[in-house]
């Protein structure tokens, strides 16, 4: 038997149980469709039951009664952000039933805008839902598993390893020194000593376009299972220096502005404007140097190829910040060197 068919007759068995507990209406037909997955191990389906559509997400079983993912949906949809329902879930099977939210991502939403009236407000609609995510009061929660992380000195850290080992080394097949290797981790660990600094939000932790849907007028956010404690600035360059959609930087400096003003100005998180920026700027380095690791990483282990396309104008744009910090100008060197030289 083929594995696509053994998926579909398990994934029917699945369903069946959810309509005898009554999770979903009982059906006389059942059509299921593979779907695209995203940049994670997940398996997503589409079932048609009776003219109505689910999505099923299939996952590393789980013996616990909650995963990141369930536990997450709770509290952000607790505050009123926009997520697609869980109708039921089988979690010792690693078999979830979500709402299915269509085919409209941001992305294609941004892909579409007849003009830059709309494409701005499209972004202001992306960052108004991240203030609502920023705005979470987390103390509120000391249990939670968004708790229970952060955007530390080791974890950023360790993200710019995986970049030196899944793009310098394993893609570019550049051999590093050991002493060109201290001098990159020595200048992404002076970067991103600022940032580790700052009071954290709840963050996304991949707050982007392939992210987000457009549910009739409704944004929605998915993929939030990783999320954690993190300086407010990790999202919103996620958004604005996303690797799938180019943003000019007047348009970018207007929402930064925008951000500031309506939320991060009058929080008590920071208080002075160039301050921001400069965190901004600093982690914008880490953050793309981060995106292009993880694409370098997901070809070399997957044989997935679809990601590769993003790396250029993620390079060209991580050369633009990483100019601009003193502390990475050696590194800065050495990264030109390896990139343009391979």
């Amino acid at each position: 038997m083929n594995v696509a068919l053994t998926n579909d007759l398990f994934i029917q068995s699945l369903l069946e149980e959810s309509i005898s507990r009554k999770a979903i209406p009982k059906a006389s037909a059942i059509k299921i469709l593979k779907l695209t997955g995203d940049a994670s191990t997940r398996k997503y389906y589409r079932a048609e039951i009776d003219q109505k559509t689910y999505v099923v997400c299939l996952e590393d079983p789980s013996p616990s009664d909650e995963t990141n993912f369930t536990a997450i949906q709770k509290v952000l949809h607790q505050h009123k952000i926009r997520v697609p329902a869980i109708y039921d879930t089988q979690l010792g099977k690693g078999f979830l039933l979500e709402e299915d939210l269509g085919n409209t991502t941001f992305l294609s939403l941004l892909a579409s805008a007849t003009s830059s009236e709309n494409l701005m407000a499209y972004y202001a609609n992306a960052l108004n839902l991240m203030i609502q995510m920023h705005s979470i009061p987390t103390q509120n929660y000391p249990k939670a598993v968004f708790n229970q992380y952060c955007f530390d000195q080791e974890k950023l850290m360790q993200e710019v390893s995986l970049t030196v080992e899944n793009f310098i080394k394993g893609y570019l097949n550049y051999e590093l020194s050991p002493s060109e290797e201290e001098v990159l981790v020595n200048g992404f660990r002076q970067v991103i000593k600022p940032v580790v600094a700052q009071k954290m939000v709840f963050t996304h932790r991949d707050y982007h376009s392939r992210n987000l849907m457009m549910v009739g007028n409704e944004l929605c956010v998915i993929d939030f299972q990783d999320a954690r404690m993190g300086a407010p600035q990790y999202d919103l360059v996620s958004l604005l220096e996303d690797s799938y959609f180019q943003l000019s930087s007047e348009k970018k400096n207007r929402l930064k502005m925008e951000y500031w003003e309506k939320f991060l100005k009058g929080s008590g998180l920071q208080t002075d404007y160039n301050d921001y920026l400069n965190i901004y700027n600093r982690m914008a380095c880490q953050r793309i140097f981060k995106a292009i690791g993880s694409f370098s990483y997901i070809y070399r282990t997957r044989s997935d190829a679809r990601y590769l396309k993003y790396i250029g104008n993620s390079f060209e744009n991580l050369r633009v910040f990483l100019e601009q910090i003193p502390e990475m100008k050696e590194a800065t060197l050495l990264l030109k060197k390896i990139y343009y030289g391979s």
